[in-house]
């Protein structure tokens, strides 16, 4: 898992991308799926989430899975109006989703 500490931006996708890249590679044992938690990252920009495609046929090439966590809503309303990320925003919602029903049980 990997946690983005910060906004990401136009001016700085291209380094987050080639850091997470860089990251995989470097793995002791290779993952199977990259988990990037956006907890700290509240906004972004159209641009950035264009990218989102190019880092996951790249992490796709290596044969490991792009998965998002801890997504905001203002990201996630962003997400789905982007080409390319409707499925990762629909996962995410479905994962939420299940994690709820598993909590209210518990609960029980």
């Amino acid at each position: 898992m990997v946690r983005v500490e910060g906004p990401v931006y136009f001016a700085n996708v291209g380094y987050v991308h080639r850091r997470l890249l860089k990251l995989a590679d470097s793995a002791p044992i290779r993952p199977r799926t990259l988990v990037v938690d956006l907890v700290a990252v509240s906004d972004t920009d159209v641009t950035t989430l264009l990218r989102v495609p190019a880092l996951e046929r790249d992490l796709t090439a290596r044969n490991i899975a792009l998965r998002f966590e801890n997504v905001g809503p203002r990201l996630l309303e962003l997400g789905r109006r982007t080409p390319g990320l409707a499925g990762h925003c629909e996962e995410l919602v479905e994962r939420r989703q299940r994690k709820s029903e598993a909590e209210a049980e518990r609960r029980q």
